[in-house]
């Protein structure tokens, strides 16, 4: 009866070089799954001209296809973000794979090789697993939450370093996007 959605997907935030996209696959490793590594930055949307490559979703749905459970770990979420058209549909098709959705409104270049008929059953199969068997995570620097609060070095090569201070919701608010 929440007025939201809760969301059960993993966040990691912490400054560059401290260890996220390691735990993840240390993550995977030790859980004995598979581990899917997406870049937001490298994110090809449907729909999109991929000439040469292939949209991240049709990845997505591979690995859905080919693994019964698995990791998905989607890193550089912090680089979301922005008001351009370009940005929101890469930022629209990332957060909903964090909240396990498979876009509606498919569509899929001409020029693809593969039948659209397959791709849709690909798309059916990720939509089930990706609710039912795949852990998701996201990280992200978020970087100027780091430099607000810090000047000293932190992270695990710095036996000096100092611990983090705590960070309130109101220093999160001004730096994490709101739909994260």
């Amino acid at each position: 009866d929440l007025p939201v959605q809760p969301r059960f997907t993993r966040l990691i935030v912490g400054p560059t070089g401290v260890g996220k996209s390691h735990l993840v696959r240390s993550l995977a490793a030790e859980l004995r799954v598979p581990c899917l590594e997406l870049n937001s930055t490298n994110w090809i949307p449907l729909g999109a001209n991929h000439r040469g490559t292939r949209q991240t979703w049709i990845d997505v749905a591979d690995f859905c296809q080919h693994n019964d459970r698995g990791l998905i770990f989607v890193d550089e979420i912090d680089k979301l973000f922005g008001f351009s058209s370009w940005v929101n549909y890469i930022r629209v098709e990332v957060f909903g794979l964090l909240d396990r959705r498979v876009p509606d409104n498919l569509s899929f270049p001409s020029e693809d090789e593969t039948d659209p008929n397959e791709l849709l059953a690909l798309m059916a199969i990720a939509k089930v697993r990706l609710r039912n068997a795949m852990f998701l995570v996201g990280a992200g620097a978020f970087q100027n939450l780091w430099q607000q609060k810090r000047s000293q070095p932190i992270g695990f090569a710095d036996l000096g370093a100092t611990p983090l201070s705590d960070l309130s919701h109101s220093d999160m608010a001004t730096v994490l996007p709101a739909e994260i």
